[in-house]
């Protein structure tokens, strides 16, 4: 026989080298494939969607590269529903990062079997598998970290490079990478010197091109087409720094810091990644790692402990599960180790780890993952816009609020009557006036805010409810109803009415006695809702002036907190009625909320009104264990003290005037000195 060429061998390798990655990444396409829907999903998908669509501006620090690829394939399948096309986009990002990280254990291992089935594994992975199925540029990203892993244990310095410039451009949370790159810098550099200084004088100018251009071309382009659907504005070399840096981010009050839940949470996540065969597996391989590849370990760290560090004390990030996810892909490696030291004892080995991996992630991940038919938060966007008047104004405060109307408008074209405009960028400040005079333009009748007449009570009230003023004091008279996500504050309002609207409030210059009933007609109700919740991957965010919280919560508890507010406006309408049947009305209504969502049962603004309507009702027994329950909680004075003065009345109808008098003294001291409460106890006492 004769020898073959050495191109022809070289290509027949290569052909081998890839197939490694080919089990992976169908795996991925198959599960993607499963569960992948058309509709928007929380957390920012709005957002991203829409931004895609209308090719605007997203938030800092902008995402280009996200943006104009996913707008490119969107383009080429413009045949199919466009934001499936999107989903799709992030299958297939999804799909070739789990064939790339075959590819990177092949290099380390030379097993390709046990390669092949760690993407395999990694690609079942509940966050692997999650970041396919909806619109943001994580699925991106994780190929790029992917394909840098690959080329970074291949030691190929020019692809290590470009691919570093390209993973920031993806995201920024590449710079807690950074750390392992300059340790292969350090580790390789005879390899890198061997380059010669002409390629060094390319591949540096590219490397920075790939992490700089996409956003410094892009952005001042996207930011000049004059879009209301912008969340930002990059024209100027200031504003594109600003937003380069995520200064709007990274500079607020309490942003970073340890919260002990985000640490707990970072070994669920891993749990949720690995499971029992990828925790295993990655267990020896790290044995292996320590005995004989003491140098790699090193590596791993460099990698792994910046990432879970700057995921966990970005305390706003709300999706930090996905940034560790980067963090595990070295991990993957250690698994790869571990299957190959596994197979050379157990020969059946590989195969056994990959049956029982794959059924135990879609057993544990399967359902949860399952987003085809997924109504939830389309369905908030629609009861937010869907019952409004004709031509009115919605003021939103939220990303869930913006991201969801502009999506149904721009891709749905639902409600495009409906004027939506984001609160916080509505400012008197000169760098806003760019969203202002954006709306003036496609809305030529649209009156600006009259920030004028409200910002001397700027230190009596939020910049929200200024702003909210501001917009009604702006409008012209005779023009539509203006809509709010948070009630505003009436008494910086003009004359006119300021009711409950389902969730929403309703400010109109034409006096109304009661709201109508339409606006609490919703396409689900609390109670299917609250049966859906999924699990804790989002957040709650809490601001204070110097201080900022965050808690763990479920995306869908952001509908079920605005359906839990509807319901307590029909509660507080009837009990306002003063009547013994509006009292059993409103005592259904907060009973129903109590019964749906067991977590309100400590909200004092379900439990006080509650414990009102019973005595209202004679149940004394029970309004003193609402109003005691109520004492226990953070109620703040007006409940606590209109809490006190009900068990005072209790224990006055029970004949027991020292423990009422006491009540009412405990009263008297935390009622508000403007509150109609305070004549009432000093009647009392007297």
């Amino acid at each position: 026989m004769t020898a073959e060429p050495a191109d022809a061998a070289g290509g027949r390798g290569r052909l081998r080298t890839w197939r490694v990655a080919v089990p992976a990444v169908s795996v991925s396409l198959i599960l993607s494939a499963m569960t992948v829907g058309n509709q928007a999903h929380w957390q920012d998908s709005a957002i991203y969607l829409t931004a895609i669509k209308e090719f605007s501006v997203l938030y800092p620090p902008g995402f280009a590269l996200y943006l104009t690829l996913c707008k490119a394939w969107t383009l080429l399948l413009g045949f199919i529903d466009f934001t499936l096309a999107v989903h799709l986009f992030s299958s297939c990002c999804a799909a070739l990062a789990a064939g790339f990280l075959s590819l990177a254990a092949q290099r380390v291992t030379r097993d390709d079997a046990s390669s092949a089935i760690i993407g395999c594994l990694a690609a079942a992975g509940y966050t692997w598998w999650f970041s396919g199925l909806f619109a943001k540029g994580y699925a991106l990203f994780f190929l790029i970290l992917a394909a840098l892993l690959w080329r970074m244990v291949s030691r190929d310095p020019i692809g290590v490079a470009l691919l570093s410039g390209a993973a920031w451009a993806a995201h920024p949370s590449a710079s807690l990478v950074a750390p392992a790159v300059l340790l292969y810098i350090v580790s390789h550099r005879s390899e890198i010197r061997a380059l010669g200084l002409r390629r060094l004088c390319w591949l540096i100018p590219a490397a920075i091109l790939l992490a700089f251009g996409p956003n410094l071309l892009l952005l001042p382009l996207l930011s000049a087409r004059d879009s209301i659907y912008s969340l930002g504005h990059a024209a100027t070399a200031d504003e594109l720094l600003r937003y380069l840096t995520g200064a709007r981010f990274t500079s607020l009050p309490g942003v970073w810091g340890f919260v002990g839940w985000r640490g707990a949470h970072v070994l669920q996540y891993a749990w949720e990644e690995f499971l029992g065969v990828g925790a295993v597996l990655v267990s020896i391989g790290m044995v292996v790692l320590i005995r004989e590849r003491r140098e790699e370990r090193w590596g791993l760290l460099a990698w792994m402990l910046p990432v879970i560090a700057g995921a966990t004390l970005f305390k706003i990030e709300g999706q930090f599960d996905f940034w560790l996810v980067s963090a595990w892909m070295p991990l993957w490696l250690c698994a790869a180790l571990g299957l190959s030291t596994l197979r050379r004892r157990r020969p059946r080995a590989p195969q056994a780890a990959l049956a029982v991996g794959l059924v135990w992630a879609v057993a544990a991940n399967g359902q949860d993952l399952y987003l085809r038919g997924e109504r939830l938060p389309e369905v908030l966007g629609r009861s937010m816009l869907g019952n409004l008047d004709p031509g009115s104004t919605l003021v939103v405060s939220s990303d869930d609020a913006i991201g969801l109307c502009h999506y149904l408008q721009s891709v749905r074209k639902f409600r495009t009557d409906v004027r939506v405009v984001l609160a916080s960028m509505l400012s008197p400040t000169p760098d806003l006036e760019w969203y202002t005079e954006r709306l003036r333009r496609h809305w030529p009748d649209f009156s600006p805010p009259d920030f004028d007449l409200v910002l001397v009570h700027a230190a009596k009230y939020t910049p929200l409810a200024l702003t909210q003023a501001a917009v009604v004091q702006g409008r012209k008279p005779g023009s539509r109803p203006v809509f709010f996500d948070t009630e505003p504050a009436a008494a910086l309002l003009p004359p006119g009415s300021v009711l409950p609207a389902g969730f929403l409030w309703k400010w109109s210059e034409r006096p109304e006695d009661k709201p109508e009933a339409r606006y609490w007609d919703f396409p689900v109700k609390l109670e299917a809702a609250a049966a859906h919740r999924g699990r804790k991957r989002g957040i709650a965010v809490t601001y204070g002036r110097d201080t900022l919280g965050v808690n763990p919560q479920s995306y869908e508890e952001r509908i079920i907190y605005y359906l839990v507010q509807a319901r307590r406006k029909l509660g507080d309408l009837a009990q306002r009625e003063g009547s013994r049947d509006g009292f059993e009305q409103s005592a259904r209504a907060y009973e129903s909320i109590h019964a749906a969502t067991p977590d309100f049962a400590e909200d004092p603004r379900v439990t006080y009104p509650l414990g009102l309507d019973y005595f209202m009702l004679d149940r004394f027994g029970d309004a003193e264990r609402l109003f005691r329950k109520v004492l226990e909680s953070d109620a703040g004075p007006q409940m606590n003290a209109g809490s006190l003065f009900y068990l005072g009345e209790i224990h006055r109808a029970s004949r027991r005037p020292g423990q009422a008098l006491e009540f009412y003294r405990r009263a008297l001291q935390v009622v508000p000195a403007d509150s109609p409460l305070k004549g009432e106890l000093e009647r009392r006492l007297q």
